[in-house]
């Protein structure tokens, strides 16, 4: 599937709303990462229990880093020495955290984000480890190094993000349309939060993952080459072992082989199309097998060690999800709901882009569904910035904001742009007021989220006066972008399979 044509002179535009989405994305990281700096610059030859930065926020962010962590300073997974800051400082909490079967400390979190660290932090423990006596930082898994080792990785993932969500929205719209959605969805959503501050948590990395994944699927679509199946159920594994949930995604395949099989002529090409499926699911059972490996280490149990969830499937917690005022997607992150209406816009039946477009919609509606039915009748967030559960999802809203741009006349394309610029605001802002607790982040009516941001922003007022010159900034760009009609969305023709076409 190619992407659409467009104009020369819109190219210029659309490379610079992402330079500065992307100085924002680096901005925003440093801003975070200033106590690590502090810290690098003056070492200390052991790392204090509550200065590891990052890697000791909560459970969940050691349960990722505790699997790398194990086994490169102990060369096992046995975390007691991991989790120990965090049993000391909240007692009780080594009871979710038993012993299991095979002597192991509980580890329930992901083992992909670790893999996807691997290299970074492998890197910096050869170079301390090499040093030796003469390092002055110690080579203990929790140092400076270590930790923007980790950090980097995770801001590297977040560009790309920005970069591959920038070339799914190009295959609905121009360049200009795509990079505006693209700095929307991913600096209007959870996805900077998880890609700059809460840089040891997996939605960081699985969201780049997933956006690999749907921009390769879509490249490819209709493609009947075993080697693009093989790729795109590869992606999928990946993107489940950084987040289980993400195994609903598997409807994109899916869904693309039930439309090649019904639209093909004749036995043999339903077949070659169903063999191409089978192997497109052993290919994400391989790319898994690393989660089977570990857990059957730690839990004797290949599938051990899994989440209890609610399986509310006949009743859903749609409103928790969608619209509570505890960080509800739509409450929470308003841009979301726009994009998910430019979305099913573009599945409109006789659109140019209307099979892909409807599966995009159809497996945004899955995941949501899943989730709302996996949490029960309340959504617990526990403390984390906005409705992270969705916080990869939002990579596959942009098209549906690319097409909002695309196909709006001028003037309503900077209203638009103007809009955006006004939401991805907000949501910083937002992000301000969980980076320093201010007011707690259990939301509430929108004057309590009011005064939360304005209580932020007294307390902060250069934080708060860089955010609205880095969103100003922004949307300037994004709204002369929009100026007169050099940006208009080209038509594209309705995709056929391959063998339609040579007939």
């Amino acid at each position: 599937m190619e992407p659409l044509p467009a104009t020369t002179e819109s190219a210029r535009p659309a490379r610079l709303i992402m330079a500065v989405a992307a100085a924002i994305l680096v901005a925003m990281f440093a801003l975070e990462s200033r106590g690590i700096l502090a810290a690098l610059a003056a070492p200390r030859p052991v790392t204090p229990a509550d200065g590891t930065g990052p890697l000791v926020k909560g459970s969940d962010c050691m349960g990722y880093y505790a699997w790398l962590r194990s086994a490169l300073i102990d060369g096992d997974f046995h975390f007691d020495d991991e989790f120990a800051p965090t049993f000391a400082s909240v007692p009780g909490s080594d009871v979710a955290l038993r012993m299991t079967p095979t002597g192991h400390r509980a580890n329930p979190w992901p083992v992909g984000p670790a893999i996807v660290w691997a290299p970074a932090v492998g890197a910096a423990h050869l170079a301390l480890t090499g040093l030796g006596g003469h390092s002055p930082w110690p080579a203990d898994g929790y140092s400076p190094p270590y930790q923007l080792a980790v950090g980097g990785t995770t801001l590297g993932l977040a560009l790309l993000t920005l970069g591959l969500t920038y070339r799914i929205g190009r295959r609905f719209a121009g360049p200009a349309a795509a990079a505006a959605a693209a700095a929307v969805v991913v600096l209007g959503t959870p996805i900077v939060a998880y890609g700059t501050v809460e840089v040891s948590i997996a939605h960081g990395p699985a969201t780049a993952t997933l956006a690999t994944y749907v921009f390769v699927w879509l490249r490819t679509f209709a493609s009947t080459r075993l080697v693009r199946w093989v790729g795109v159920g590869g992606l999928l594994g990946l993107s489940c072992l950084m987040r289980w949930q993400l195994a609903t995604f598997a409807v994109l395949p899916v869904l693309e082989a039930v439309w090649l099989v019904f639209r093909a002529d004749g036995w043999m090409p339903r077949v070659r199309v169903a063999a191409e499926l089978v192997a497109a699911g052993v290919a994400s059972w391989v790319a898994f097998l690393p989660q089977v490996a570990v857990k059957q280490i730690v839990y004797g149990s290949p599938l051990g060690g899994l989440h209890r969830t609610a399986q509310n499937w006949l009743d859903p917690s749609l409103w928790a999800v969608l619209a509570s005022t505890d960080r509800g997607l739509f409450y929470w992150t308003p841009v979301t709901f726009p994009a998910l209406v430019g979305l099913i816009y573009v599945a409109r039946p006789g659109g140019p882009r209307a099979v892909p477009g409807a599966i995009l919609a159809a497996a945004v509606g899955v995941q949501i569904y899943t989730v709302a039915a996996l949490l029960g009748g309340e959504a617990y967030l526990g403390w984390s910035f906005g409705f992270r559960f969705l916080t990869e999802t939002c990579v596959l809203l942009a098209p549906g904001a690319a097409a909002l741009f695309a196909r709006a006349n001028p003037g309503s394309a900077r209203v638009l742009a103007a809009a955006g610029g006004v939401l991805v605001g907000w949501n910083l802002l937002l992000l301000g007021v969980y980076r320093h607790c201010v007011g707690g982040m259990l939301g509430g009516d929108p004057l309590a989220v009011v005064s939360m941001v304005g209580r932020y922003v007294l307390l902060r007022p250069l934080e708060g006066l860089g955010v609205v010159l880095a969103v100003g900034g922004l949307t300037f760009v994004l709204v002369r972008a929009f100026r007169g009609d050099r940006v208009r969305v080209m038509t594209a023709p309705v995709i056929e399979p391959p063998w339609r076409l040579a007939a």
